[in-house]
């Protein structure tokens, strides 16, 4: 096991413990159901970025990892735009943009899984060298569309 493994797995246990911890001592108000998720996107994201590093030969691992790991990353920002939308509580404001922004990530996940949007070939070469083969615009657009979560849900935590 590698260092880049040890690591991977270490940060998975840290975000699992840490969403465990808030969750069981707190009210369990909406805000905090979407905290946990945000947890539970990272403990994901961290097995899945454990997978895509690991030392298995496994092309289907590689890309099940690799798949698993840009999805896993992008919920990490739709719950953050959802926690925003709660934290500290809801006010009476719309959630018409936050439902809009939650039907484009549906959107983006059937793109990833089923067409080349984002990945276009994976392989693991004789060495154990593992690559992806990206399609530049889909991940220039899938780019632009997280920096617009993240800037959107900063905003409206801003704005309270």
């Amino acid at each position: 096991m590698t260092l880049v493994n040890i690591i991977a797995l270490t940060v998975t246990v840290v975000y699992l413990m840490l969403g465990g911890i808030v969750y069981l001592h707190s009210r369990r108000e909406t805000s905090e159901h979407y905290f946990w998720l945000i947890s539970l996107s990272l403990t994901i994201w961290g097995l899945a970025t454990f997978l895509t590093v690991s030392a298995s030969p496994s092309l289907a691992l590689f890309k099940a990892g690799a798949y698993i790991h840009y999805i896993a990353g992008n919920l990490v920002f739709l719950f953050l735009l959802w926690f925003s939308v709660y934290f500290p509580e809801r006010t009476a404001r719309s959630i018409l943009l936050p439902i809009c922004i939650t039907l484009v990530d549906g959107v983006f996940f059937i793109a990833i899984i089923s067409s080349d949007f984002l990945f276009k070939w994976f392989s693991i070469d004789l060495d154990g060298q593992k690559n992806i083969i990206f399609n530049n615009a889909g991940y220039a657009l899938y780019a632009l569309y997280i920096l617009f979560l993240y800037a959107a849900a900063e905003t409206i935590l801003y704005k309270k």
